[in-house]
């Protein structure tokens, strides 16, 4: 009996590995090499300061007018294509806006530290975890690399050794 070409036998492989497989590469590609992931990973490393949130939310404005002007040119008879770019750059503005939010959140929660535990207490924090080496998001000077980072979650980066 000759089967017909849509059929599927139990002999054939499944189509949703090797799919699930590119999917995979490709989020993983764009996790290490994206410029704002690079940018979110740089700023999430370092000391939260309110110029990096006011620096984050002019990028995250920026994008916004970018977007803005981009749906206008749409709007106004561009190719529809171009709707794939006003949605990423709506995601990257809000990434952005988010993490500045998060680092303005880190900041407050530093002050309520130092007001409630005193000025030393992040240094006598500090100097109980100073035999940690750091991880492979974060090298002893504190920079992230970008492009060869991403193995580790920043989560997980440790502190320099002392």
């Amino acid at each position: 009996m000759q089967r017909k070409p849509d059929e599927r036998t139990p002999d054939d492989p499944p189509l949703a590995l090797p799919v699930f497989a590119t999917v995979a590469l490709a989020h993983r590609y764009i996790q290490i090499y994206a410029p704002t992931n690079c940018l979110v990973r740089r700023v999430r490393v370092a000391t939260p300061r309110l110029r990096t949130a006011v620096g984050l939310l002019g990028i995250a404005a920026a994008l916004v007018f970018a977007m803005h002007v981009v749906a206008e040119a749409v709007a106004a008879g561009a190719p529809g294509e171009l709707n794939l770019v006003v949605l990423v750059l709506a995601w990257d503005a809000i990434k952005l806006a988010l993490t500045a939010l998060s680092v303005v959140g880190h900041r407050a929660a530093r002050l309520a530290a130092r007001v409630t535990w005193g000025p030393n207490a992040l240094a006598n924090h500090r100097a109980r975890f100073r035999y940690r080496r750091p991880g492979r998001l974060e090298n002893y000077e504190g920079h992230v690399p970008c492009g060869n980072a991403g193995r580790v979650p920043f989560y997980f980066a440790r502190s320099r050794p002392g």
